[in-house]
């Protein structure tokens, strides 16, 4: 979907949370390319309504911006089958890569100059937390995957978890349909966007796997209602728990309050015997 954007000038950019990015580009109409190294959602895909930002952004938010504010996107690509997608802009100061790393907690987002080394990130880490630390001014090195043939060259009857992209839903579903049915999708780039409420959206129809699906025209229009609903819910959720702290403590007060007063009563029935 990006690459009918390319050569789009970026236009703002907006940084709702410390660990998320929306990029507007611009190229005779604007969109919005939202990127997020949330732990747990992180994503990457356009969004069509123009998110809330951060009263204060942190460095990292500042830094992007400052060097994309008017620079062309000239480059998206995925690193093969993986979940690493390499964005090239052209600004005043020369090639920069916004290079988005979505592997569950593992997420990043992270600004590489032209020399090749990191100008910026949304989580800095040390030597002693990673064997691949991230620190400003360091050369880039890509995340230490072990390197797997893709999926598209598998063969009827191989172990899927060899093949780089055979996520365990990919498993699944070609489990339930075919590994060349596939295949043949991916290279073709026949795809089905869907949207399964409570689940998530895929590029392909999971029918096979009996899952009440909603056809979408773009993924990116999928996962904006699936991300925007469960991050809604997660938000929910956190606000329910933190309530319920709050209340759990105010309830053990008062039962140890209860207990004195208890306490207090019973000394003063047996006041009498006690005299």
């Amino acid at each position: 979907e990006l690459q009918q954007w390319i050569g789009a000038r970026v236009q703002g950019v907006r940084q709702p949370d410390s660990p998320t990015l929306v990029i507007g580009l611009y190229a005779g109409k604007e969109v919005g390319l939202l990127l997020s190294a949330d732990a747990e959602y992180a994503r990457a895909h356009l969004v069509t309504r123009r998110p809330g930002k951060m009263a204060e952004p942190p460095a990292f938010g500042l830094e992007v911006r400052r060097r994309l504010n008017g620079a062309r996107l000239v480059s998206a690509k995925q690193w093969g089958l993986d979940r690493v997608l390499d964005l090239a802009f052209e600004g005043t100061e020369g090639r920069c890569a916004l290079i988005a790393e979505l592997m569950g907690k593992h997420s990043n987002l992270i600004l590489v100059g032209e020399d090749g080394k990191i100008v910026a990130a949304a989580k800095w880490m040390g030597a002693g937390k990673t064997r691949r630390p991230i620190l400003p001014n360091q050369p880039y090195l890509p995340p230490p995957f072990e390197p797997r043939p893709p999926l598209l060259d598998a063969q009827p009857g191989d172990d899927l978890r060899d093949f780089e992209g055979a996520s365990p839903l990919v498993q699944r579903l070609i489990g339930a349909t075919s590994l060349e049915d596939v295949q043949t999708r991916w290279r073709e780039q026949a795809f089905h966007p869907v949207y399964c409420a409570g689940v998530g959206a895929y590029p392909l129809s999971l029918a096979a796997l009996g899952v009440a699906e909603v056809p979408r025209e773009s993924i990116s229009q999928a996962l904006e209602q699936h991300f925007e609903e469960a991050t809604l819910r997660r938000s929910i959720d956190q606000r329910r728990q933190g309530l319920l702290t709050q209340l759990r403590r105010v309830a053990l007060a008062r039962e140890v309050a209860l207990a004195s007063l208890e306490e207090a009563a019973d000394a003063a029935n047996r006041a009498g015997q006690l005299q």
